[in-house]
């Protein structure tokens, strides 16, 4: 059996070719085994986001925004920093926190059992106790919404941001290269030559 291979794909077919070569043997002992675990302290120490190739920091943040009826009723902002996560919230109008005088009891009259989340932080609910929404961080980012109303129309929105800094000149760098390499390759279809 013969096989053609194109100019194109020499390249890749060398480069994978040598990363097959160099890959290191597979151990059937897991890579971390022989690491003890962190310390929830250790851990707790640590900085959200994470380092890249040469040290860069990349950010990371979060906003998610619950509407009720097209109106705001909670919206949570979750930024990364070296110091931990940093939560900021905005509360809509008729929305109180869960621990608030009442509010506990409102639900239950609306047939919204909160207790499984009493001290959680995070939980909110309409003055009326009927919807109930829970923004929280506990170890990982939780959107959750409790409903006993009729007739409401509840909408989540959640954006995320990543930060990769000096990336505007990383980017500017890469359209220039696609420009030229573009400009060249119709060059190259037109027959014209870049040497004399």
């Amino acid at each position: 059996m013969r096989i053609a291979v194109t100019r194109r794909a020499l390249p890749i077919l060398a480069l994978t070719a040598a990363l097959a070569l160099a890959a290191p043997a597979w151990s059937a002992q897991p890579v971390f085994a022989q690491e003890a675990p962190l310390a929830d302290g250790e851990l707790d120490e640590m900085r959200g986001g994470f380092l890249v190739a040469e040290g860069i920091a990349v950010g990371l943040g979060a906003v998610v925004r619950t509407h009720v009826d097209g109106r705001l009723a909670l919206e949570t902002r979750l930024t990364w920093t070296p110091e931990g996560p940093q939560i900021e919230r905005t509360v809509g109008e008729g929305v109180v926190p869960a621990s608030a005088a009442g509010a506990h009891q409102a639900a239950l009259a609306q047939g919204l059992d909160l207790s499984g989340l009493a001290g959680q932080e995070g939980v909110f609910v309409t003055q009326d106790g009927g919807t109930a929404f829970v923004h929280a961080l506990n170890g990982t980012f939780q959107n959750i919404v409790l409903n006993t109303a009729d007739g409401l129309t509840v909408r989540q929105e959640t954006e995320v941001a990543l930060t990769l800094p000096g990336f505007d000149a990383v980017q500017a760098g890469f359209l220039r290269d696609l420009a030229a390499f573009r400009l060249g390759e119709e060059m190259r279809a037109a027959g014209v030559s870049g040497t004399r």
